[in-house]
């Protein structure tokens, strides 16, 4: 399979009839930017955000059942 690099603007030019809100544009920018800061995240973020301490997925899984 030859990979073949696609030029941004005609990338966007393609996509945009697909896309009603260019999020997925918006997604691309950021991916191709590299570093957005998700080498600076703690695994305690996620906990802070929620307001609680994450709990193992089997319990949660047995929480919703």
């Amino acid at each position: 399979m030859k990979i073949t690099e696609v030029d941004p603007k005609m990338y966007q030019v393609r996509l945009e009839p697909f896309s009603e809100t260019n999020f997925e544009l918006a997604m691309q920018k950021y991916v191709k930017n590299g570093n957005n800061g998700e080498d600076a995240v703690t695994k305690t973020d996620f906990e802070t955000v929620l307001g609680h301490p994450l709990m193992p997925l089997a319990n949660a899984a047995k929480s919703i059942l």
